[in-house]
């Protein structure tokens, strides 16, 4: 009799539990965000936390605040990783614990795999996906964004593209550069390999892979933009199906002869114009294979707009300027000065090289600014897909010798309404990041590239493609107005 009360009382416990409480829900909350291990293992064995319903259904927001506790908590762990080994112990230990007690890593609404992912947590990846049901991690990996039509695995390998504040904290060496080599061992591709291992082992179907969104991209076509035809991507595609690589979309990784425009002349050893176009029918094989290109003459209303009419309409709002564009990201100063302030040092010859003008806000808060500007892309905001593609407008104003050093980003196009510039391009396997002002760049001996890249002088009118993870360097020859 003593046993069976025993055996009932243990299996009450752990069939019948009683539904947590919104206190025991906040509870809960509270000793994530402390990390507090022996409160969450009480909590988790004496309450049921049933993370099934739905969090739509949830006639609380209680739920969904436990939830975001939760994301912020593995955030927090990722920026940990290498600095605090007791702190990563004890925040496996707590998922370990949540997901023996609970579901929360079943809810596929949730999807804590796809989550750990981008943060690049393998230890906390590879246990989820290991409890998780083949269902829950096809459901996870299957879902789309409503722009793109991009399965999770899509975007899990589109967000290896680096972000400029990621380097910038790296960047306090005294070579003040970084390669992209580097950049590459800084996100290695561990954690997009073993999503597909724990794809094929949840049974998805092969086709999943080459699943193309809007633009014509699959999966395995954004490792090869990060990753070029990396031995672990081939080894992938031979693992899980016979496959012909010459599927995968051409994505320009180096310069050849036929890459550069035949008549512009070649202002640097080893460098050359890229090609020059003068429509955007043709500008289409650029985007689909990332290739550098002038678009030339497609700037609609070039003729309108200089310094001095920007300066006379808007000289009172404050422009960010610096050494190099963002210069807080690499401990630069940066001062905010009204826009006709820095246009008197522009014209001040002992000033006006050492600063530049590189504003995304003030571009984002006055719509004057923008309509004055008018830049249109049509390739991009007169198609029905690419025109929900997020967009960032950053206004560049900056005197002779002012500029940019090598860096990299996304796809971006850069239109030159004034002035003069002289660009350096290089491509992904030779790309570097400094944070040197232009000057001393050039003066370093940093550019010393004895590789093909691209080396030509901007004019108005012109804008320039940068694909991306194309590294590429900025001097303004003449006071220059542009909007990226």
């Amino acid at each position: 009799v003593l046993w069976l009360l025993i055996a009932k009382t243990s299996l009450s416990k752990l069939f019948f539990a009683e539904p947590a409480s919104i206190q025991h829900i906040q509870e809960l909350r509270a000793s994530i965000e402390q990390q507090q291990l022996p409160e969450i293992e009480a909590l988790v064995s004496e309450y049921r936390f049933d993370f099934s319903v739905g969090f739509e259904r949830v006639s609380n927001d209680d739920l969904n605040q436990l939830a975001m506790s939760l994301m912020n908590s593995l955030s927090t762990w990722s920026t940990e990783i290498g600095s605090d080994e007791e702190s990563y112990e004890r925040r496996l230990a707590i998922l370990e614990t949540l997901m023996r007690r609970t579901n929360v890593h079943q809810n596929t609404q949730l999807c804590l795999c796809i989550h750990v992912a981008k943060l690049r947590l393998i230890d906390a990846l590879r246990m989820i996906l290991a409890a998780m049901s083949r269902a829950n991690i096809k459901d996870c990996f299957m879902q789309r964004t409503e722009a793109t039509n991009d399965p999770a695995f899509v975007r899990s390998a589109q967000r290896l593209r680096l972000d400029i504040s990621d380097i910038g904290y790296s960047l306090y060496d005294e070579h003040e550069t970084i390669t992209q080599f580097d950049a590459q061992r800084m996100q290695q591709i561990d954690d997009v390999e073993l999503i597909m291992h724990y794809a094929k082992k949840a049974g998805l179907d092969s086709n999943w892979f080459w699943i193309k969104n809007a633009e014509n991209y699959t999966a395995f076509d954004y490792l090869i933009f990060n990753y070029g035809r990396h031995p672990k991507i081939v080894r992938m595609l031979e693992e899980f199906h016979v496959v012909n690589m010459n599927f995968l979309k051409k994505v320009t990784a180096q310069i050849t002869q036929s890459d550069c425009h035949p008549t512009e002349p070649a202002l640097f050893p080893h460098c050359c114009s890229p090609p020059i176009i003068e429509s955007w029918d043709a500008f289409d094989v650029y985007w689909q294979e990332q290739r550098p290109v002038i678009l030339r003459g497609l700037i609609p209303n070039v003729e309108y707009v200089s310094i001095q009419s920007l300066v006379h309409r808007f000289g009172n709002i404050p422009v960010m300027i610096s050494e190099i564009p963002y210069g807080t990201l690499f401990g630069k100063k940066s001062w905010a000065v009204p826009m006709g302030h820095f246009y008197e040092m522009m014209m001040d010859k002992d000033l006006s090289a050492s600063f530049y003008a590189f504003d995304q806000e003030i571009m984002g808060a006055h719509r004057k600014i923008r309509q004055f500007f008018n830049l249109f892309l049509p390739y991009i905001q007169e198609h029905a897909i690419r025109n929900k593609y997020g967009r960032t407008y950053q206004l560049a104003m900056g005197a002779a010798n002012s500029g940019s050093p090598p860096h990299w980003h996304k796809p971006a196009f850069n239109a030159l309404y004034n002035g003069q510039k002289m660009w350096w391009i290089t491509p992904p396997a030779f790309s570097t990041y400094s944070s040197m002002n232009i000057a001393k760049w050039l003066q370093s001996g940093a550019y010393s590239l004895n590789e093909p890249h691209y080396c030509f002088l901007q004019r108005p009118g012109d804008i320039v493609f940068v694909p991306q993870r194309w590294s590429h360097a900025v001097r303004n020859t003449e006071p220059s107005l542009a909007v990226a």
